[in-house]
């Protein structure tokens, strides 16, 4: 649909009758038109709206007739041109290159392109990856492609997590758990009784103050959560999905990111 505006017969003071004529070939069932406001003074804009259905281009005459004794007459040629209806859709590229290889806790940095194929992008555009190895996360910048833009590069960065070793202190804490036993039977075997039961007494509130502060079992990491260290990302090569959505429409890059992780 196209909508024309007009300021046509001015010398004739009265008013006049507005109506469109369409010229040879342009004429047919699936071509609309029509004048708004159909009637007005001399010198009054006015708007003519065609459309049609079918996609091809059109020429017709826009004409105005005076209700003056002498019907004065002029006429404006005009030119229009119905398109296909397009459904938007747009497109998702990786930006080469197309791999990357990094050590276990260090980033891996890409890049990928999102263009509309019509005019601009009616909704704002979100990101995600997909088959990402453990302990991985993916991150865009920016984080959506706001809607009216257009062609937009998006930086991404793949984060990976190095692996933690068991706690290196775990002998240390093994042998101060152990020491405050080995004290109670050494006093125990070289004491006489009643110095025996008082030391071991004393020994015996050492180890329970020493425990109750975090050294033994919790110190050393025999059972505390981070003592056991962690593998981080696991060592491989790794094909990368990469997802766009506009409102309804989704598409992903035709070639997956390759990521390798090294130790």
């Amino acid at each position: 649909m196209k909508s024309y505006a007009g300021n046509d017969v001015r010398a004739n003071p009265q008013s006049h009758q507005w109506f469109h004529h369409f010229a040879a070939g342009a004429a047919g069932k699936d071509f609309r038109g029509a004048a708004s406001p159909t009637a007005m003074a001399g010198g009054t804009p006015f708007t003519v709206t065609v459309s049609s259905s079918v996609s091809q281009a059109y020429s017709f005459n826009i004409v105005g007739v005076g209700n003056d004794p002498s019907a004065i007459t002029h006429s404006a040629p005009v030119t229009f041109t119905a398109l296909p209806k397009q459904n938007f859709d747009f497109t998702i590229v990786t930006i080469p290159p197309t791999s990357a290889s990094v050590p276990a806790g260090q980033a891996a940095s890409s890049s990928i392109d999102v263009n509309p194929t019509t005019g601009a992008f009616p909704n704002d555009v979100t990101f995600s990856c997909s088959k990402l190895p453990a302990l991985t996360t993916c991150v865009f910048s920016p984080a959506h492609v706001l809607s009216g833009s257009g062609d937009s590069p998006v930086a991404l960065t793949i984060q990976t997590t190095a692996a933690i070793p068991r706690a290196s202190n775990l002998a240390f804490s093994t042998f101060t758990f152990m020491f405050p036993i080995a004290a109670i039977l050494w006093f125990a075997r070289t004491e006489t009784r009643g110095a025996r039961t008082l030391n071991g007494a004393v020994t015996l509130l050492f180890l329970v103050l020493f425990m109750s502060c975090g050294g033994g079992l919790q110190g050393g990491g025999l059972q505390g959560g981070g003592g056991n260290g962690s593998p981080g990302t696991p060592p491989g090569t790794y094909p990368i999905g990469i997802t766009a959505t506009c409102g309804s429409v989704t598409h992903s890059t035709p070639t997956p990111l390759s990521l390798t992780v090294t130790p």
